[in-house]
């Protein structure tokens, strides 16, 4: 009798390695990766208005000059709806555009040779606007200083300029 219990001891000690080793976590697949935030083409979206809001007078543009033109969204080039117009402070001015956004993801609105901002899409649509504020770095050189992807223009109106 003792030849059948020690098989069947034998059997069961293989299974419990077989099932210990078969469930070590060796063999399991990779993590999935985080999902990633990429930059989206907005050639294809839906309209938003972008508001550009800077330390700078459109007096003190010159013609033909401005810093803030053309403004480029993603991969294609936006209508710029009101040209320089003087801001709600004396010193600064607000760029308006209409711009084609993306269904989702980060899309980079980057005016003429200035910093670029990058925006959520998905938040820009919501809301329908983006407001992009600049402050002065120095002479010609301007910082991204504030992004909200809501309509600030009355708030900036209360708000020193930077």
């Amino acid at each position: 009798m003792t030849a059948p219990r020690s098989a069947l001891s034998r059997l069961l000690v293989g299974g419990l390695l077989l099932l210990v080793t078969g469930c070590s976590g060796a063999d399991d697949d990779p993590p999935a990766p985080e999902p990633t935030r990429e930059v989206q083409p907005a050639s294809a979206g839906r309209p938003v208005t972008v508001r550009l809001i800077t330390p700078l007078a459109c007096s003190a543009v010159p013609l033909g000059s401005a810093r803030f033109e053309p403004l480029v969204v993603g991969d294609a080039e936006a209508e710029q709806v009101e040209p320089c117009q003087d801001g709600p402070h004396a010193g600064t001015t607000t760029y308006v555009f209409s711009v084609r956004v993306p269904g989702n993801g980060l899309v980079t609105v980057a005016p003429g040779d200035q910093p670029a901002a990058t925006v959520d899409a998905a938040q820009a649509l919501a809301t329908g606007v983006v407001t992009i504020r600049y402050a002065q770095a120095g002479a010609g050189r301007y910082v991204v200083a504030a992004t909200d992807h809501r309509d600030t223009t009355t708030a900036m109106e209360s708000a020193p300029p930077a």
